[in-house]
């Protein structure tokens, strides 16, 4: 009986201890799962913590970047104060140029002024003295007189300066008309500006032995022309009869002669004077020039002159 009472009492307390054991495990297990959520929360607390560091850290640096900024900003709002006190003071002066400037040029308006009606005055006392000296080169002398001491550019230049005195004008252009006139005798024959110089010349009303002469030779002009012409055809023809190109000095001579002869003859017949015609002279010049060294010597394009 004892042994049944203590084989109970073991197996009593066996499954008592079992029991415990058993809540102790659960326990445990309880704990165990605890204790692994706490890692889990510990671990994901952790990485936040991680993550809210690295935000503070660049938080720092965007801080200290925003302050490094505004160090700068303040720095350019004292720069641009100080630049706006500049400018003020460069518009301050600015302002004081201009009016100087303004003052100078009104200044120099002024002596422009002063400058021109001086200048005026100038040219006006210079133009009377001008015209003067040409009133006085000009009035109270014979035509002839004026033709000897004056040519066409200084009557052309005198006309240019004399404005509207009729009185000169008159005269330099009676003048300038001779000359014209005169000018014509050293050019080739020309019927219509001859003709036309022949009326300027017959409205000068001035008393001249210069001018009459001068008429005299337009008149005759077209008439020696022609007998110039001829004269030349008469060489030409000698020319084309006679040919001396190497012969003797003698023959040469006579070839010559007979060349000289005619324009001889020319001069006799017309009693043409060298000096009063320079264009006819001077192709009476070029035809004995290459005559007398030659008296074979072509001159038939002095015939197209």
């Amino acid at each position: 009986m004892k042994k049944k009472i203590t084989i109970i009492l073991f197996l009593f307390n066996f499954f008592t201890v079992f029991s415990q054991e058993q809540q102790i495990l659960k326990e445990y297990s309880k704990q165990v799962i605890t204790i692994d959520s706490l890692k889990k929360v510990i671990k994901t607390e952790k990485e936040k913590n991680r993550i809210q560091n690295d935000t503070l850290i660049k938080k720092d640096g965007q801080i200290k970047n925003l302050k490094s900024n505004l160090s700068k900003l303040d720095k350019f709002k004292e720069q641009k104060k100080n630049f706006e006190i500049q400018i003020k003071q460069k518009g301050d002066s600015i302002s004081i140029l201009k009016k100087e400037i303004s003052k100078t040029n009104q200044q120099l308006l002024d002596e422009r002024k002063i400058c021109e009606q001086k200048s005026l005055d100038e040219k006006g006392k210079i133009k009377s003295e001008i015209l003067t000296t040409i009133s006085n080169t000009y009035k109270n002398k014979k035509f002839d007189e004026l033709i000897l001491s004056s040519n066409k550019l200084s009557v052309q230049r005198d006309l240019r300066l004399i404005g509207e005195n009729n009185e000169l004008k008159s005269i330099l252009s009676d003048l300038n008309s001779y000359f014209e006139g005169k000018e014509l005798l050293d050019k080739a024959f020309d019927s219509k500006q001859i003709t036309n110089i022949q009326l300027e010349l017959n409205k000068i009303k001035q008393q001249s032995e210069l001018l009459g002469k001068l008429k005299e030779k337009l008149k005759n002009y077209e008439s020696l022309c022609e007998g110039l012409k001829v004269c030349l055809n008469d060489i030409v023809s000698i020319d084309k009869k006679e040919t001396v190109s190497g012969m003797d000095k003698e023959f040469k001579q006579l070839k010559l002669n007979k060349i000289l002869t005619e324009i001889s003859q020319y001069i006799f017949d017309y009693d043409f004077d060298f000096a009063e015609y320079p264009y006819l002279s001077n192709v009476l010049s070029q035809v004995i020039k290459v005559k007398v060294p030659n008296p074979d010597r072509d001159i038939s394009n002095l015939l197209k002159s």
